[in-house]
């Protein structure tokens, strides 16, 4: 990784930033990287999805501009894009996690039906097919536009991810493209060039967090090596730094006692975790005193749901029980789209002060590991009513590819009962340092380096980018 210092250059560019969904604004919306653009000569300007533009929290020295991304999905252009996202996502087709999808998918469908998906699954196998597809399907794209934005506002263009499963960054991608506009793309999630697919884009300038990312974009999505450049992870490079409270503090807003333990719990799409977890706490607290952090996910259709809204209400009568709402914007916005904003705050000082951290193979583990808490990966599910005729289908996040490597550095307990659940809690807290080096180990295979210079190496590449014609 390269030293920057922001002083050395003054671009006097400009500089687009897209915030279209949460992993934009985990990722780019931020002070720590507004202030290295501003300080590196750039002008910020932020392309807001219409939905939040009165939601959103704006940071000082930046424009905002509420855009729409226009595109004419009817007839024979529109099926063929939805049909190449559909054949992209099942990339790649030979690993587990995609083969057990698709069985449960195709199991049910007529058999003409079935033979059609299967020869799509089999060609979805090959990696070289894809890179040739994406050159077909540029073409589908030339009639995006873009409102609210003049194309001579923007040198560079930052986007999140490399349209894996990102479908307004893809047509955004797409527009700046065709407007000769260099694009940086910047990987958000951890899993997201492992599990989502091939990518939607031609990639110029890929940034990633360290080598274990740096490998997939070369193995799985074909990008050359000279196109990827690792800067470390965006939204935890200053996360030590953002906790601002001490634990009396925190403690005090949840009404915890600091001296009884901590259980932060994660949960999933799913509203039967939540239940089950409030059921496996009331279990503990039969022998002794624990205290629970419910996070809630970030996900508007959960949050709006009857089930979650009496959860709630009804979780946050209990005793020694505090609840954080994943998304405090979940009444607004649009309903089937990501949301754009994550509660950080709760978020972080709940993971520092807790003593063990309870999830479903999401991301939060590795945020657990970050912060160095014993992780608990909690795989088990309703069981099925007799009486429905179509059993549910959960995606296998526990044999994912990421979560795989994940489980490889012995740096989490997964159980798959009630009871495993209970004696897995009793055993991290015994002993909460028995898995510290793996978890160590995970941080800096996945992370790469934590310095606080990853904006500084966004801002450099962005320059570079702005610098080069294509």
């Amino acid at each position: 990784m390269s030293n920057y210092s922001p002083s050395q250059f003054h671009t006097n560019k400009r500089v687009g930033i897209a915030l279209l969904g949460k992993g934009s604004s985990n990722h780019l919306h931020r002070v720590t990287v507004v202030q290295h653009f501003l300080s590196g000569g750039f002008q910020v300007h932020f392309l807001v999805r219409q939905d939040y533009s009165k939601l959103i929290k704006r940071i000082t020295g930046c424009q905002y501009h509420d855009i729409d991304i226009v595109i004419n999905d009817s007839g024979i252009a529109g099926f063929l894009r939805g049909f190449l996202r559909y054949f992209r996502s099942l990339y790649p087709a030979c690993d587990i996690a995609k083969q057990y999808m698709f069985r449960h998918q195709n199991r049910d469908r007529p058999i003409v039906s079935r033979t059609i998906h299967f020869t799509i699954a089999f060609f979805a196998r090959y990696r070289r097919i894809l890179q040739m597809l994406i050159r077909a399907e540029s073409v589908l794209y030339r009639n995006v536009e873009v409102t609210g934005l003049p194309v001579d506002n923007i040198d560079v263009l930052c986007l999140i991810g490399c349209g894996g499963n990102e479908v307004l960054e893809t047509h955004l991608g797409w527009w700046g493209r065709s407007k000769g506009i260099p694009i940086i793309n910047v990987v958000g999630n951890y899993d997201n060039l492992s599990t989502k697919g091939f990518r939607g884009l031609f990639i110029d300038h890929l940034l990633v967090w360290g080598q274990s990312m740096k490998s997939d974009a070369e193995t799985l999505q074909g990008i050359c090596s000279n196109r990827i450049h690792m800067i470390g992870p965006l939204r935890y490079d200053h996360i030590q730094s953002s906790i601002c409270v001490s634990k009396a503090e925190f403690f005090e807003k949840c009404h915890f006692d600091q001296s009884i333990p901590t259980i932060f719990f994660g949960g999933s799409r799913a509203s039967f975790h939540y239940f089950e977890m409030l059921s496996v706490f009331q279990l503990l607290s039969n022998k002794r005193e624990y205290q629970l952090i419910l996070r809630i996910m970030p996900n508007k259709v959960l949050l709006n749901s009857p089930t979650m809204q009496a959860f709630i209400t009804h979780a946050r009568s209990l005793p020694n029980i505090y609840v954080s709402i994943g998304d405090i914007h979940y009444a607004h916005g649009d309903q089937f789209q990501e949301p754009l904003s994550v509660e950080e705050h709760e978020l972080w000082h709940g993971l520092t002060y807790s003593d063990i951290v309870i999830n479903l193979y999401s991301t939060l583990a590795l945020e657990a590991c970050i912060f160095d808490r014993p992780v608990i990966n909690m795989w088990y599910f309703e069981q099925p009513d007799a009486l429905i005729l179509k059993q549910p289908i959960h995606v296998p996040y526990n044999v994912e590819a990421h979560i795989r490597r994940l489980r490889s550095f012995n740096c989490a307990v997964d159980v798959q009962t009630r009871e495993g659940l209970v004696a897995a809690i009793h055993n991290q807290l015994e002993d909460p340092q028995r898995q510290r080096d793996g978890r160590r180990r995970l941080v800096q295979h996945e992370c790469g380096t934590l310095d606080g210079k990853a904006a500084q190496r966004l801002v450099e590449h962005c320059r570079r980018a702005g610098e080069i014609k294509r």
